[in-house]
């Protein structure tokens, strides 16, 4: 998949603002808010401008981040999967996992880098687009045997 057109400046600090978040909530296990219908919710905020992550499940799981500012919308992603294997130790898995997203990067803040080996487990993802419209997959592999998916997808949020 191919970028479609370069990032713009704003894009950019974008990039630089969904990384810090990334990295200050899910990737460092800060304990998410429950919600009253059950969902979990990571936020982080710089001035006018707000993160938040709500998700719910564990073994089949979906979710979705949105960026605001002052108050509206301006960017999203959607995010749904699942763990299908059994073998695996849950709580191992979404450890490594919470390692890969702080990999994320500017180049392509929506989830963990491309390739990332620890022990057992390797993290690939595979995206297209830019910050304004995304598509990707990711797959955790245990002991080279696929365990975890997920799919996702977004950019910038018009009115």
């Amino acid at each position: 998949m191919a970028i479609t057109q370069p990032p713009t400046r704003n894009a950019f600090r974008l990039n630089r603002f969904l990384v810090r978040a990334k990295r200050k909530t899910y990737a460092i296990g800060v304990e998410p808010v429950i919600l009253e219908d059950n969902f979990k919710e990571l936020t982080y905020r710089e001035g006018d401008i707000i993160y938040r992550d709500r998700f719910t499940g564990i073994t089949r799981f979906m979710g979705h981040e949105v960026v605001s500012k002052k108050g509206i919308p301006i960017w999203g992603m959607n995010y749904s999967g699942n763990v299908f294997s059994s073998s695996v130790d849950f709580e191992q898995l979404y450890e490594f996992l919470r390692k890969v997203m702080n990999l994320v990067t500017e180049k392509a803040p929506f989830r963990g880098p491309t390739n990332y080996q620890d022990g057992d487990f390797e993290y690939l993802s595979l995206s297209g687009g830019n910050i304004r419209n995304f598509t990707g997959l990711e797959m955790i592999m245990h002991k080279e045997k696929a365990v975890y998916r997920s799919i996702f997808d977004g950019g910038i949020i018009k009115r």
